[in-house]
């Protein structure tokens, strides 16, 4: 008699229908960001023909370079039939003009462009099959190693998106400090992360021996931590890391990437001496899903609640919603529907009508759905608000007395 698996059968299902990740590349130039998209992704993509025209000329290097977006889509094979396919952002010329004041809104801006063709698709009637999520689920901040924390840019530009994409921090280039001065680097970035209240995503408890080391790489990297757990990963943020567009083979079976000095050579995968590997495997692998469900769940959802109790408030909103709704279906009026003057929309009493009036009632179920939850949440959103204030005006009347 046969024996089936329910886990294995669903994780050979999901592995068969893939999954898809959208990352954020976010720090100045320089700091290492398509040599470590390279590492990601095990072979040399970057940069792109599209990274490469939007390089500034030389002639025209007294110039501020312009904000641009580029978006690269790469599939990758994860090794027992996993395949991922990983949407990559980037913003060339973000953080390398000498005003950057406007640079941290228009990131912010194109962020919430995402989060909006979402919104705008949940309220139509005919809902197109999305296959990836144009959604951000991680932003990546690539920070160069100063010994002097983080730059004016590095705090505004953290602080704006930080409402909108889950944040990492990563410290670039650290092959060429010691491990006090990683150890200090790290520590000032994390001080003025904390002092200004820079939202970065929370790992909460997790840690690294639960999520992505072998008993041997914590022996390796954190001998004096139990190898039950490894040290929590938010303690050991920024990851601090190393990377080469250098191959060589180690050991016979696996290509490494290498970084050459006159003294010897730095292998990026060594977790010894980078946590590319622990950023790796927790952006692919241990953690994928809790970025897209965290941005789905709690940002997005943020978003269009602030969205529905803007300033011009629900009333409007659903009157658009109801009247691109009228719009649509009067349209179809020769199909056997009619618009009464209250707004209100019903099929015509007519056999030649009825083919059509069974798919257009299904569809107009579905819009009023909708507009009910909406009006269910904002209820509730103003029960919270109000039950806030009322607090909030007791506790002022008892500090007055």
């Amino acid at each position: 008699m046969a024996k089936f698996n329910t886990e294995e059968i669903r994780l050979r299902k999901n592995a068969k229908k893939g999954t898809q990740l959208c990352l954020l590349m976010l720090g100045s130039k320089g700091t290492g960001k398509s040599t470590f998209l390279n590492n990601l992704c095990g072979r040399k993509i970057f940069p792109t023909l599209q990274q490469k025209e939007s390089l500034q000329d030389p002639s025209h290097a007294h110039i501020s370079p312009t904000v641009k977006v580029i978006k690269e889509t790469i599939n990758l094979d994860e090794g027992n039939g996993v395949t991922i396919t990983l949407d990559v952002v980037l913003f060339p010329g973000a953080g390398d003009n000498l005003d950057d004041t406007k640079t941290p809104a228009l990131v912010r801006e194109y962020l919430e462009t995402q989060f909006d063709h979402i919104l705008n698709e949940e309220i139509q009637i005919k809902r197109r099959t999305r296959d990836t999520d144009p959604r951000p689920h991680i932003c990546l901040y690539f920070i160069k190693p100063t010994a002097r924390g983080l730059k004016a840019i590095d705090i505004e530009m953290m602080k704006e998106i930080g409402n909108h994409v889950n944040i990492i921090p990563v410290l670039s280039k650290v092959d060429t400090l010691t491990e006090e001065e990683l150890s200090f680097n790290k520590h000032l970035i994390m001080e003025d992360i904390e002092r200004h209240g820079i939202r970065l995503f929370d790992f909460k408890e997790d840690t690294l021996g639960e999520s992505i080391m072998t008993e041997d790489d914590l022996d390796r990297s954190y001998p004096n931590i139990q190898i039950q757990t490894g040290p929590k990963i938010n303690h050991i943020l920024p990851f601090g890391i190393a990377c080469s567009n250098e191959v060589t083979d180690t050991n016979g079976s696996e290509l490494s990437h290498i970084i050459k000095f006159e003294w010897g050579q730095v292998i990026v995968e060594d977790v010894s001496t980078s946590e590319f590997m622990f950023l790796k495997g927790i952006l692919l692998g241990s953690h994928i899903q809790d970025f897209k469900d965290f941005t789905n769940d709690v940002l997005y959802e943020n978003h269009r609640t602030r969205k529905l109790l803007g300033n011009k408030g629900y009333a409007n909103f659903t009157a658009g919603i109801i009247s691109s709704s009228n719009e649509e279906v009067a349209s179809r009026e020769g199909m056997g529907f009619k618009t009464d003057d209250g707004g209100n929309i019903s099929p015509v009493s007519n056999k030649t009508t009825r083919q059509g009036t069974s798919v257009l009632n299904k569809e107009l179920e579905e819009k009023n759905r909708i507009i009910e939850a909406y009006q269910r949440k904002i209820s509730e959103l103003e029960t919270m608000i109000n039950a806030k204030n009322v607090k909030k005006d007791i506790g002022n009347l008892i500090d007055t007395h």
